[in-house]
This record gives structure tokens, sequence and C-alpha cells, in this order.
């Protein structure tokens, strides 16, 4: 069942007088993707291309994750070449005025490798993978590239996200020798370093492009079946009691705020901080990724024997007040982020844990499979709470 928004379990549909199991007799799965199709062959580029779906695009989702045939395709990463430096005064004189912050480490890199002067812009996405902190990551996009003089090229990096990886990772205007988020472990999503069986996002053409394992057209992504995750989460109960969710799959959820602005700036486990960091000071938040399912301000709810896998975000959240719940026997498998969270306050839209909050008692995780994970935020873990 391809969903097109988010099922919703709510007191209308369940409780103590009335208890609510959902459950198939045989195979029933509930996905959140959308089909990549009008594949064409680029025989001198060794490249399959498609038209980004219309679910995502300007103005609209990101798209971050390509399942080809079941398999996840990963996107081209690399670490360049030459120097990468952190940006000087000196550096930043090419930004327009205005723009400049009063701090020139605010701003981003310099670099001595040419190929990222093709880089287009907010398509590049940094990747520190624990060198700030060995227990945390961040992800932050390219905002977009400058040319300094022949052989150096500003690389200005998105905002707040790079400020708040900046901040998270120790530097402050009190501390300004402190190094921060330090040189990025590597770049994501580069086009020019596209390699067999991997695929990036093409913002310049508007296209999906995957080449292939082999140099020949083959069969295309199209007919093994090339789904992108466009739904954040599949199934949310919310304000009721007495649910049983047994033997359903759940496949293809995202998470879109990488891709944004704000990126991703990990705290631990999985969870990061939002923009509100800037304006509180707190950088040590503990906010929570969307997952595909989500109980929130529930109670006796079970999740059990379902098949949780291919997803952008988490897999299972219980939060927001839910209490004497649980998922067991549950199988995870090719997950972003965490399998399962327990715990968490709903602030605004966004799942946060709250130690001022009421205690939520009873949530468990007993007797689940969790494999190949986390295949995305490599902080993240098996059970959070």
């Amino acid at each position: 069942y391809n969903l097109n928004q988010t099922i919703e379990i709510t007191a209308a549909d369940a409780g103590p007088a009335h208890p609510l199991t959902l459950t198939a007799q045989g195979s029933a799965v509930l996905s959140g993707g959308v089909a990549v199709e009008g594949w064409a062959w680029d025989a001198a580029a060794g490249v399959w291309s498609a038209p980004v779906p219309s679910a995502f695009g300007a103005g609209k989702a990101p798209l971050r994750q390509l399942f080809v045939g079941g398999r996840r395709v990963p996107r081209p990463a690399v670490a360049l070449a030459g120097a990468v430096n952190a940006t000087t005064a000196a550096d930043i004189s090419v930004l327009p005025a205005a723009s400049r912050p009063s701090d020139p480490k605010l701003v981003g890199y310099v670099a001595t490798d040419e190929s990222v002067r093709a880089w287009a812009p907010n398509a590049v996405e940094a990747v520190y993978n624990g060198t700030a902190q060995e227990w945390t990551e961040h992800r932050c996009g390219v905002s977009h590239v400058l040319p300094i003089n022949a052989s150096a090229t500003l690389i200005v990096m998105r905002q707040p996200c790079f400020e708040l990886a900046m901040r998270r990772s120790g530097w402050s205007e009190k501390q300004p020798s402190a190094a921060g988020v330090g040189i990025p472990h590597f770049f994501e999503n580069v086009r020019s370093a596209l390699s067999p069986g991997q695929w990036c996002a093409n913002s310049t053409a508007g296209t999906v492009d995957f080449r292939p394992l082999t140099a020949s057209a083959g069969e295309s992504p199209g007919e093994q079946g090339a789904v992108a995750p466009a739904l954040e989460s599949l199934l949310h109960i919310v304000g009721t009691s007495h649910v049983r969710v047994a033997g359903i799959g759940l496949e293809h959820s995202a998470w879109f705020q990488p891709s944004t602005d704000t990126g991703y700036v990990g705290t631990q486990a999985g969870t990061f901080l939002t923009a509100a960091s800037l304006a509180t000071g707190n950088y040590n938040g503990w906010w929570m990724m969307p997952s595909a399912l989500f109980v929130e301000g529930s109670s006796s709810v079970t999740i059990e024997r379902c098949d949780v896998r291919r997803l952008g975000g988490a897999g299972v959240t219980f939060g927001g007040g839910s209490a004497n719940s649980t998922v067991r026997r549950c199988r995870f498998d090719d997950v972003s982020g965490s399998a399962v969270q327990l715990g968490g306050s709903v602030r605004n839209g966004t799942l946060e844990v709250d130690s001022t909050a009421p205690a939520q008692v009873g949530l468990s995780a007993m007797d689940n499979t969790i494999t190949n994970l986390p295949a995305e935020y490599h902080d993240a873990v098996g059970i959070f709470g």
C-alpha cells in the first residue's frame, strides 16, 4: 500500500472499550515511497537518468535515498584532493560585505581541489563522521562555491547548520581558538565522483542519476524497481490506548531535515539540534528524528512481528507521554537512523527528550532483530531511550 499521507489512529478508533488490532491475512506492507520512472540510458556517460518525481524538487521535499531492487544505493562520497582549510578574513573578502559574519570561521572552507568549482548550489553535503566528537555525526550542506584566485575556491556552508555544528563542537566568541567542527570527513552527492553502483541527485538537470555496476545499459533501475522515500511517518498512533499492530510491513519512510539549511547536527545516539539552539544557547539538546511508526501520548500499545525496513529516518518511536507499551519480536533492517526510540516529549511538532516532562513508564523493546543500521546517520543506535 503506497501512502501519500500518514495513517492516524486516534481515540475515535480505539480505547479501553473498543481495542483495535491492525493486522493482515498474509502479507501487507505500508510504504511511504514513490516510484522513480522514465529512465533513459546515456551510453557516453554510462549513466541511467530519470526525472525527479513530482513529490520532490523545488519547494518540495528533498530526495535523499534511493532503493533499487530492494537495495539501498549509496551516494558518491569523496575526500577532496589538495589542501582544505578553514576560512580566514582574507578568504571571505570575495563575499558581499553584508553577508560576511563577524568571525570567518563561521563561513566554511578554502579548497585547492578545482573540482569543487563544478558543484551546483545546495547539492553537496559535508559529513563530519566523528571529526568533532567520536560519538556524534554532523551533516551540513554546501550553499555555494566562489573562486578566490586561480588555485583556491571558497566553500560557503549552509546556515544555521554550520554555526550549530561549530558551536556544538566547542567554538564560541569567548573561545575562538577552538577548532570547532573541523574539516569534513568527506563530501557526499558529488556527481563528478559517481561510481558504479551509486546514485546522485542532479539538481542542475533535475534528474536522478544512477551508474550501474557494469558499463553496459543492462536492465534499467525502473525495471528492477526504483523507489525513493517521500513520507516521513507512515503510521501515527496518537492520544489513544489499547492498540495492537501485528505482522505489518513498514518501509520507505523518509527524513528531510538533513537536506535543509538546518542540516543534521548530532548530539548522540541519533539525536540532534534544531535551529532554536542558536537562540537558547543549548547545544546539548536531545531532539529525535521522525520514525516510520510514531506512538504519541498513548498507552497499552503493542507493536509486534512487524518488518520495519529501508527507512530514511528511525523505525519505531514511543514518545509524547506514552506509557505501558512495547515493541517486540519485530525485525528492523536497513534503517538510516535508530531502530527504536523510547521516550521524548512533543514540542512545536518536534520530538524532544525532556527531563522535566512527566515520567513515561512501562516502555519496552524486547526480542527484536536489528540488522544493517545505522545506514546513514552513523551515530544512531539500535535502541535509544
